[in-house]
């Protein structure tokens, strides 16, 4: 099981479009430290990978997705209360 619930599952659905309604509307939002911080930690990490059918009209991949949970990374980074399911960053207040 990932930090967002099992894949495939209501829960895991459910926790994926409030965390990216969270991050649209800039609700519970981490602040620009934190953003660069847990940027900076998921580009670096294996588990980061380009989502295979979203594209741009020239053909490169336009979205990062995390392997182990799924989540959409540039929308995770955002909400302040999200985690990294392989324990790379945590809760906001837990990084200062």
């Amino acid at each position: 099981m990932s930090c967002c619930g099992e894949k495939g599952t209501v829960a895991w659905v459910a926790h994926g479009a409030l965390g990216l309604a969270k991050a649209v509307l800039g609700i519970a939002a981490a602040d620009e430290k934190v953003r660069a911080q847990r940027t900076a930690i998921c580009q670096a990490c294996p588990h980061s990978a380009k989502h295979p059918t979203k594209r741009s009209a020239n053909g490169l991949p336009l979205v990062r997705f995390c392997e182990m949970c799924g989540c959409l990374l540039a929308a995770k980074i955002r909400v302040a209360t999200e985690r990294c399911c392989a324990g790379k960053w945590g809760e906001q207040e837990k990084l200062k």
